[in-house]
């Protein structure tokens, strides 16, 4: 028995060179799920919005029969927690730069440099967490409803690639999540803080805010210049 796929837009970026854009006929026995054939050529579920079977919209619970014409559809932008105001993230260990640009703007984002795969999928499932990884494989995981296989290599590109994807630019809270720990800042009192600030900094600046959970010390030095820089090349809009 045999019935026909095709992925359409940017599904296609998960197959090789060779079927990419194309009609791909795919031998079975039995009477298997789709959602198995599908991650079997390379689609992790949580990528797609749409699946038509025979022109027929379907979901994962549909079993492949012979002569199926089967058609998967991608997000056009990504699909976030409905019950969240604003989505939270849980980033793979290659993925440490992107995390911090996604707390810049302001968005929870949680990062360890020694997370396992079942730690990532565990605490994305449990806190309706959007997974980004560079690891394909983890995102076919079954318990996975959020995830999104980032494309780029280079952390800007990471950055404006989920900025894009998920429309982020339209609701940034810059500079109010701490970069190192993802918590928030709060504004403090120069006088309440003025034996942790270098000298040359006491001098020249009068505003801070502090990390509620490490205490790290932000300042609108010259490395907050930099930053709104970067902001402004992930959110163009916001120039």
């Amino acid at each position: 028995m045999n019935a026909k796929f095709l992925f359409i837009g940017s599904l296609n970026d998960f197959l090789n060179y060779k079927q990419k854009g194309k009609t791909l006929e795919v031998t079975f026995s039995g009477n298997p799920g789709i959602k198995d054939i599908i991650e079997s050529l390379g689609v992790p579920h949580v990528e797609i919005q749409l699946i038509k079977v025979n022109s027929i919209p379907v979901d994962f619970s549909y079993h492949i029969r012979n002569t199926d014409k089967v058609e998967i559809f991608p997000f056009s932008s990504g699909v976030v927690p409905s019950e969240k105001d604003r989505p939270s993230f849980i980033l793979d260990v290659h993925l440490g730069k992107l995390a911090r640009y996604l707390r810049m703007m302001g968005f929870d984002s949680m990062y360890r440099n020694d997370f396992s795969d079942p730690e990532l999928v565990t605490l994305s499932c449990k806190e309706n967490r959007i997974l980004l990884t560079r690891d394909i494989g983890i995102l076919k995981h079954g318990c996975l409803r959020y995830g999104y296989w980032v494309r780029a290599t280079v952390a800007l590109e990471q950055a404006k690639e989920v900025a894009s994807h998920y429309n982020l630019c339209t609701s940034v809270l810059p500079f109010s999540l701490c970069m190192e720990c993802n918590s928030s800042l709060l504004k403090v009192n120069k006088s309440q803080i003025e034996e942790k600030i270098p000298p040359l900094t006491r001098k020249y600046y009068d505003s801070y805010s502090q990390c509620v959970n490490c205490h790290k010390i932000y300042w609108q030095g010259s490395h907050f210049e930099r930053m709104n820089n970067l902001l402004k090349q992930i959110c163009p809009q916001l120039n």
